[in-house]
């Protein structure tokens, strides 16, 4: 993965204003647990290219594990607004929905998610949870 970082490195040296580039270095340093520097390069795609749902997408999923709820539910949000079939930002803001408490949000995009992409199984598995927890607390 070091060698991909590089790459993006010098491609990025030598097209500055390449968000592609930004997002996908962005991508590769979440996966590394490197959240601060994933979040700056998501920014700096959006500032290159502020129309894209996918890099508002991959911003949240680095604003989740960072607790950043609120923050995470705005990109979702964004990232739906920019591509309302976007099956897996609802997934995505159905999780945020779910840790913030607002298990009937989350279960409304986790079935939105499924009604975009029937065959989604990590919507199935989070909307299956989110029922557990609402059973769990009603009953």
């Amino acid at each position: 993965m070091d060698s991909a970082l590089t790459d993006y490195d010098r491609a990025i040296e030598l097209k500055p204003d390449s968000a592609a580039s930004y997002n996908n270095r962005g991508e590769l340093k979440r996966l590394k647990h490197d959240l601060d520097g994933a979040l700056l390069d998501y920014n700096k795609a959006i500032e290159i290219k502020p129309d894209s749902a996918i890099y508002y997408f991959n911003l949240s999923l680095a604003k989740l594990p960072k607790r950043d709820l609120d923050g995470a539910l705005d990109d979702c949000n964004r990232a739906i607004e920019l591509k309302p079939d976007f099956a897996a930002a609802y997934n995505n803001r159905g999780m945020v929905r779910q840790v913030k408490g607002d298990l009937d949000g989350a279960l409304d995009d986790y079935n939105k998610a499924l009604d975009l992409k029937p065959d989604f199984a990590a919507a199935r598995t989070n909307r299956d949870k989110a029922k557990q927890t609402k059973d769990s607390k009603n009953g």
